[in-house]
């Protein structure tokens, strides 16, 4: 009974996450090596700060992703910080979907942390220096992106939010 209740329940987990791509409406999953990776808006309110990470179709045709993309974030001594991935935080949320990218459109994620000590054991701060993003089925490919930041994480993670259509996270508007 265990070990179908551990089955079950990683098969929900693998059907949110999903491929970090999905198929719908007639699109193929988009692929990492025509997907372009950057990062959009930034900025925070009341000791949370948050960051966009917009993915652009760079194909001649439609394609989809869904859940959560490929995330990992590291300190300058090369350390793993702790990601989680939720459907709603402090700055914004919205359900896990299928987004379909037209050529030329995009989806964004939005990642987001606490930047204010706690007072509590475990609130202490980490430097993430770099973070590496990408669709979850091209990573073996090397189609992720790296980029620099500079982000004082407190209280241990950071929270990573489901694609969203667009280039501005829900909630997270400048």
């Amino acid at each position: 009974m265990k070990r179908a209740a551990i089955i079950v329940l990683s098969a929900l987990f693998a059907g949110l996450v999903g491929l970090g791509n999905a198929s719908a409406n007639g699109s193929e999953p988009c692929h990492g090596d025509l997907v372009r990776v950057r990062l959009g808006l930034y900025g925070g309110a009341g000791g949370q700060e948050g960051q966009a990470v917009i993915f652009t179709n760079r194909a001649h045709s439609a394609c989809a992703v869904s859940g959560f993309p490929m995330f990992s974030a590291f300190t300058a001594a090369g350390s793993k910080v702790r990601v989680r991935f939720v459907t709603s935080t402090y700055l914004g949320g919205h359900p896990v979907k299928v987004v379909r990218l037209r050529p030329g459109k995009s989806a964004s994620i939005l990642y987001d942390w606490q930047d204010a000590p706690s007072t509590q054991p475990g609130g202490g701060c980490v430097e993430v220096v770099k973070i590496t993003v990408g669709l979850r089925r091209e990573i073996r490919r090397g189609a992720s992106r790296t980029f620099r930041v500079r982000d004082d994480v407190c209280q241990g993670a950071i929270n990573v939010l489901p694609f969203t259509a667009g280039s501005h996270p829900a909630g997270f508007d400048s």
